[in-house]
């Protein structure tokens, strides 16, 4: 059995009525806390006969909400519960001389309850403007006054708890999974020529998973006879989602074999010893289809000091359930940068709706690996051992999505040589027809922009009239939204080499020391998807660093101990956070900016800086002598990351790379923990 609880409290939440992120509020003419309302204005100036207050000449207006913090109603309150469960029971016996059965059943069911306190229900907030009474919502914190001719601000005013619970509510989102298998293996081995023993394993697997995402009324979406948009939810920046649930069931066979070619007994000069291994795997599914896992390996010990080992393998990932059942959904995602707009008018980045969702006609991902190593105990330096790995992996019908900013850039790319296409055939930047915001668009088809306004031909117009031919560009309107379905859309390739060192001194009345230390280092790393075939570079990127380092130093005593992780990741450029070549030259060619060529281009891309991180633990183990309720217990305090790194700034809209930085999110993270052996 988990259980794990957190509780995160953050800014109050915040309400814009900017670019459709969510509905507009209004506060009515009558609203008393109104600046503009009738409480501060009437049509002949005369007093409000209410109250008896003066009031200025003019017609009372309404007042929409553009933004707004609503700090009235309290820091947001998130607890996170979640639990496991999981039973695991099973059955061995012999099978004769040298072969075993066994049999194990398994169940695991997870569900996590995430609610949010002190949320904003976005019809009821209109509501709560447009009364007329005391307890009508103001978002000003002052309350106003007639004084010298002017509205002007008269005390600070918070909005008092009728108010306030007439539009809060709870955010409730709840998500299960459950894991049910029952297997059945035999394992044993056989003699064959020469006295050599080819040990062998067979099994079977039968599993059923499944899998819910729900959200209560108004978080998900409106229900039917709210009166609301069905296809909107009712809460301040939340976005609609529908309620999803999967299930499948799925049946494994699989076998492996190990085969002595040379061993110990008949070996030679340059091999001690040679085992072929042979592997596979065959899983059939009831919703996507089957897959077939083969792996051949060989394990080669040339020397005592000195072993090579090779494999050949083709692997397969099924997508889970929640790419293939995920409802679908829209998301207005901010910062979004049309380049192929921006170079004519100007205009600053725009919010854009983005459409995702499950896919039921995905295919599993498919992989060949090939691995190469080799691992030596160094002569005369007794506890010390090198590795080193050289991989490669090939993978076919990657399922992804690809962002929202590759997707516009790929509009851009498209748009671009349909134009230049055109221009070379004679035609006028001017007079092509891109087919923006119609069905014909010849843009990213995952792209839908608007139809073309005036003022935009005109700024096309006057861009085009001053650029030479090759240069000009087409007319099109503004962008509106983009899909960003999961799909098997790429190919990849992926390769690089892994070290290891690790030495071990001799025990000393001190105790034992140790020190492990790791490099991967990734010597490409691309994807290559449409027709023709384009490749995009990923190494380097978005949060794939070329090197990432750990390293460990253990040190244990009779009964203390102690160790420290130190963590090292390198730069990478933020795709996302680019600026043009006048910019790049104007500010002095600054270093935080690298210049690289990609997609048949020059980009100007921030680099984000290396980050070091180190984790630190310390522990205290009894012997077997102590007391009945401390003998044989170990207490471990450890500190993750604490020297409290921040993660390096990105243009994630967290702010990070998830990828790179993931461990650091959390800050410095103290935890204990307490295990006896019975």
């Amino acid at each position: 059995v988990y259980d794990a609880r957190s509780h995160i409290e953050r800014q109050p939440i915040p309400y814009s009525g900017v670019n459709g992120v969510d509905r507009l509020v209004v506060l009515s003419a009558d609203n008393p806390y109104n600046p503009f309302g009738s409480r501060f204005y009437s049509v002949d100036g005369s007093a409000d006969p209410a109250t008896g207050q003066a009031r200025l000449t003019g017609a009372p207006q309404e007042l929409t909400l553009l933004t707004e913090s609503v700090a009235d109603v309290g820091p947001e309150r998130i607890d996170v519960h979640s639990q496991v469960f999981r039973f695991l029971g099973g059955l061995r016996g012999k099978i004769g001389d040298g072969w075993t059965w066994e049999t194990g059943a398994l169940y695991t069911f997870a569900e996590t309850k995430d609610q949010s306190q002190n949320q904003v229900r976005e019809s009821l907030l209109q509501a709560a403007a447009q009364k007329t009474d005391p307890t009508a919502f103001n978002p000003f914190g002052y309350t106003f006054k007639v004084q010298d001719g002017a509205v002007v601000a008269d005390e600070p005013y918070t909005n008092p708890a009728e108010a306030l619970d007439a539009f809060m509510s709870p955010f409730l989102r709840v998500g299960k999974t459950s894991l049910g298998s029952l297997d059945f293996r035999v394992v044993g081995e056989f003699d064959t020529f020469q006295d050599k023993f080819v040990e062998v394993a067979v099994g079977s697997e039968v599993r059923r998973e499944t899998y819910s995402d729900w959200r209560e009324a108004y978080a998900g979406l409106n229900p039917v006879g709210s009166g609301l948009d069905l296809d909107d939810n009712d809460f301040v920046q939340a976005s609609p989602s529908s309620n999803s649930v999967g299930e499948r069931w799925v049946g494994a066979i699989y076998a492996e074999m190990a085969v002595p070619l040379v061993d110990e007994a008949n070996g030679f000069s340059f091999a001690r010893s040679v085992e072929v291994s042979l592997a596979g795997r065959y899983e059939n599914y009831d919703d996507f289809g089957h897959a077939l896992a083969p792996r051949m390996g060989v394990h080669w010990r040339v020397t005592p000091s000195l072993q090579l080992h090779g494999s050949l393998d083709r692997s397969f990932r099924a997508p889970n359930l929640a790419l293939l059942h995920a409802a679908p959904r829209i998301r207005v995602q901010t910062g979004v940068s049309d380049g192929y707009r921006r170079t004519v008018n100007g205009e600053g980045t725009a919010s854009v709706n983005v459409l995702y969702g499950g896919n039921g006609g995905l295919k599993a991902e498919e992989a060949t690996g090939v691995n190469f190593g080799v691992v030596t105990e160094v002569p005369f330096v007794k506890g010390l051992t090198l590795t080193a790995d050289f991989w490669t992996t090939r993978r076919s019908n990657v399922i992804g999505t690809d962002t929202t900013g590759e997707i516009v850039r790929n509009d851009e790319r498209l748009l671009n040589a349909y134009v230049q296409s055109a221009i070379a055939a004679g035609v006028p930047g001017g007079q092509i027809d891109l087919g923006s915001g119609t069905s014909y668009y010849v843009g990213d088809p995952r792209v839908v922009r608007d139809a073309p306004s005036a003022q935009d031909r005109m700024a096309f117009n006057t861009y085009n009239a001053a650029q030479p031919a090759e240069r000009q560009r087409a007319v099109v309107g503004r962008l509106v939204s983009a899909e960003r379905p999961f799909a098997n859309s790429d190919d990849g390739y992926v390769s690089g080499v892994d070290f290891g060192a690790e030495y071990t001194w001799p025990t000393t009345a001190w105790g034992k020391f140790n020190m492990v230390a790791n490099a991967a280092y990734l010597s490409a790393a691309y994807v290559e998807s449409g027709v023709p075939m384009v490749r995009d570079n990923l190494l380097g990127e978005d949060g794939m660093q070329r090197l990432r380092t750990t390293t460990t130093f253990e040190w244990q005593g009779a009964h203390w101990g102690a160790g420290i992780w130190l963590y090292y990741v390198s730069p990478f450029q933020d795709t996302e956070a680019t600026i043009s070549e006048t910019a790049y030259e104007a500010w002095g060619r600054p270093d935080s900016i690298v210049k690289v060529f990609d997609e048949g281009a020059f980009y100007y891309r921030y680099e984000v800086p290396a980050s070091v991180s180190a984790d630190f633990m310390i522990s205290y183990r009894s012997g077997p002598l102590a007391g009945a309720w401390w003998r044989d217990t170990t207490v471990r305090l450890k500190v993750t990351n604490f020297t409290d790194e921040k993660p390096p700034l990105t243009s994630d809209s967290r702010g990070f790379s998830m990828r790179s930085s993931s461990l650091l999110l959390a800050g410095r993270t103290w935890s204990l923990e307490v295990s006896r052996r019975f």
